[in-house]
């Protein structure tokens, strides 16, 4: 399956580069971070489905719908948003999009998408001789919040893991929190103060369901010791050392 991304914030467009690369039958043919460069990606790569940002630079993404429609190109959309907005979701499909994702969104879920939208299968028998399953950083993460009693409804759930990613591959980014919250945010479009208290929120709500205190078995170190709290800044720079050290 080939895939195209049209994507202005070149961190969003990162991750949605490492999430296609992951799957074996998927294929990048290309990232654009305008509606005018994401047209003519369409017209030279002809991808099966393109992941499509509505706010783009030089034309929207509801011109590069109505474009590509125009010219009876047949490729799939799938819109992304942070606007949850009844009105842009039904223009949206009116112009051809064939799902809507409002951001933040699982990236699990959006793989699951993708696959509804073209109609293949996303589990697929892995071939004689072949490894099983590899987990995305996303899952391992996830699947840890959820050990510590974290809430995968509440924001602050894929706030704090995109902060986490950054900061491992970028540690300089840890002496500064309020630029590393600003980027993050930029993805969703949240206020950096926003993404403060949303990370804030969950880790305390995670402390008073009692599971939090399973953190120091992953660290084979007593980390935390209840019923303190824990800072937005040590638990996002636990979890990215652990990643830089390969140990997750």
């Amino acid at each position: 399956m080939k895939i195209a991304i049209i994507e202005d914030n070149s961190l969003m467009a990162e991750m949605l580069k490492d999430m296609v690369t992951e799957q074996p039958d998927w294929e990048l043919v290309g990232i654009a971070d305008n509606g005018d460069d994401g047209i003519g990606l369409i017209r030279a790569k002809r991808p099966d489905i393109v992941l499509l940002d509505l706010i783009l630079p030089k034309s929207d993404g509801f011109f590069v719908l109505k474009t590509i429609r125009a010219e009876n190109i047949p490729v799939k959309f799938l819109a992304l948003s942070s606007l949850n907005d009844d009105g842009l979701i039904e223009k949206a499909l009116r112009y051809g999009a064939s799902y809507y994702m409002i951001k933040p969104f699982q990236f699990d879920q959006l793989k699951e998408r993708i696959c509804d939208v073209t109609g293949m299968a996303f589990h697929s028998a892995p071939a004689a001789g072949a490894a099983a399953h590899v987990k995305s950083l996303d899952e391992k993460l996830s699947d840890i919040f959820l050990q510590l009693g974290m809430q995968i409804k509440l924001q602050g759930f894929h706030f704090v893991r995109d902060c986490i990613k950054i900061a491992a591959r970028r540690p300089d980014t840890q002496n500064n929190m309020k630029s590393l919250y600003d980027e993050v945010g930029k993805i969703y479009g949240k206020a950096a103060e926003k993404v403060e208290r949303c990370i804030r929120h969950l880790v305390l709500s995670a402390i008073k369901s009692g599971k939090f205190g399973t953190i120091n078995t992953f660290f084979a170190a007593d980390v935390y010791t209840p019923p303190e709290r824990m800072t937005n800044a040590h638990f996002i720079a636990l979890w990215a050392d652990k990643i830089r050290m390969n140990c997750l």
